[in-house]
Formats: C-alpha cells, sequence, structure tokens
C-alpha cells in the first residue's frame, strides 16, 4: 500500500475454494467377518479430495482475471480490487479517488481518449513517454465517486472501449482506502 492506494492483487473466489465437510462418527463394531467390514469413514485419500474436517476443492484451470462474474458482471481483477479495499477498511458505500489508466500511441490519440473522458466526467491528463516505455503516452483520469458495482462496471467498460476504439491500451484502475 503506497499513500493509500491498494495494488495488491486478491483472489475474490476464496470462499469457495473451501468447504467444511462433516465427518459421520464411526460406525459400531458388529460380529460380522473382517472382509465385511466398512472402511474407515470421514478420511479418504487425496484422490477423493477429502482430508479432516475441510477439504480444498480442486480447480482444474486457473480463473482468468478478465472474466466476468456471473453474479455481478464484474471482472475479477475488479472484484479483487474491491475485496483488497475492504479489507483495508475502506467503507464501499462512501466516495473515494479513483484513477484509471491508459496508454495510447500517440499524444493526437491520447488527446481524443482525455477529451472523451472529460466528457464522460473525469478529469484526464496527459503525460509524455518515459524513457523506458517510447511510445506510450499515459492518460490518467481521475474521479470522486463511490466504487459501487455498477460504477465500476459502466468504468471499466468505458475505458476498455475507449482503448479499443482508438487502438490503446487499457491498463486498469485504483482507489485510495
Amino acid at each position: 500500500m503506497e499513500d493509500g492506494v491498494v495494488v495488491v492483487p486478491y483472489d475474490p473466489d476464496w470462499p469457495r475454494r473451501f468447504q467444511i465437510v462433516a465427518r459421520p462418527r464411526r460406525p459400531v463394531p458388529s460380529p460380522v467377518a473382517p472382509t465385511q467390514m466398512p472402511r474407515k469413514l470421514g478420511r479418504r485419500t487425496r484422490e477423493g479430495g477429502q482430508v479432516g474436517l475441510f477439504r480444498r476443492k480442486q480447480r482444474d484451470t486457473p480463473v482468468d482475471m478478465n472474466e466476468r462474474s456471473p453474479q455481478l458482471g464484474l471482472r475479477y481483477k475488479d472484484l479483487a480490487l474491491l475485496g483488497q479495499l475492504a479489507n483495508q477498511g475502506a467503507n464501499l458505500t462512501e466516495p473515494r479517488h479513483v484513477i484509471y489508466y491508459c496508454y495510447a500511441t500517440s499524444e493526437a490519440v491520447a488527446q481524443t481518449m482525455a477529451r472523451d473522458a472529460g466528457e464522460k466526467g473525469f478529469s484526464a491528463t496527459v503525460k509524455a513517454p518515459i524513457p523506458e516505455s517510447r511510445g506510450q503516452w499515459s492518460v490518467v483520469c481521475e474521479i470522486t465517486a463511490v466504487t459501487s458495482p455498477d460504477f465500476v462496471r459502466s468504468s471499466d467498460d468505458f475505458f476498455q472501449d475507449l482503448a479499443d476504439r482508438n487502438d490503446a491500451e487499457y491498463d486498469g484502475w485504483e482507489a485510495s482506502v
């Protein structure tokens, strides 16, 4: 965390990876032949996925952070940032300083993007490329807003569309705690 800005990745899917599994009580031994006795209940091998009271949900493929969650329609990377803000103690119903970053290939394209963002209510600044990244003009767009799922979804879609229309790159956003 630098100057109240959260930039730590977060896994929004973590609650679904762990499930409580109740183990049934062991059966009372019965006068049955040992070959007919039931196996121990409650513990299975790793192939069964159950060990002790908790088991970790196996995941075949990693989550693509650019995919949208089916519940809110937000990208997982945006959910991760909202989760980090909440973990840092931010009240997500209060307005906060939000910054969006885009990179354009020329100053003219960057000025066009800044003008479009300004029409949407953002305060946009165009910055010249730094020596390490020649040809990438920064477009930094700022606003004070409540980081509700609707705001995050619409702003994220706006900046992604803005970058796609201008053959530029949308890098994401950050917000103050």
